[in-house]
């Protein structure tokens, strides 16, 4: 898959994520700390809080680790209680 048709389905995922936390009167607003990022194992890191959403912004790849380790803090606050590889397959992220 492109990085644009990635970038795109990203996008339209998160609108619909977004549309449905608005209608469902469910709150995104705090994380949480669930142990598996990667609930359905197909190697995407989930977003399931705006604190993740934002922490994208320290990992652009989307392995799971702060690609500045000066925002290594601010990431790992996003995702507390994370392992290594974020509990994707063969701990290697592929993005969000």
């Amino acid at each position: 898959m492109s990085k644009t048709l990635r970038a795109a389905t990203f996008a339209v995922s998160l609108a619909i994520a977004t549309l449905f936390g608005l209608t469902s009167g469910t709150s995104n607003i705090s994380a949480q700390s669930p142990t598996d990022y990667d609930a359905d194992n197909d190697s995407l890191i989930e977003i399931a809080y705006l604190e993740q959403l934002n922490a994208i912004r320290w990992d652009l790849n989307g392995d799971g680790v702060a690609d500045n380790p000066a925002n290594a803090d601010a990431y790992a606050a996003a995702f507390p209680g994370a392992f290594d590889g974020m509990g994707c397959l063969d701990n290697h992220c592929a993005g969000y």
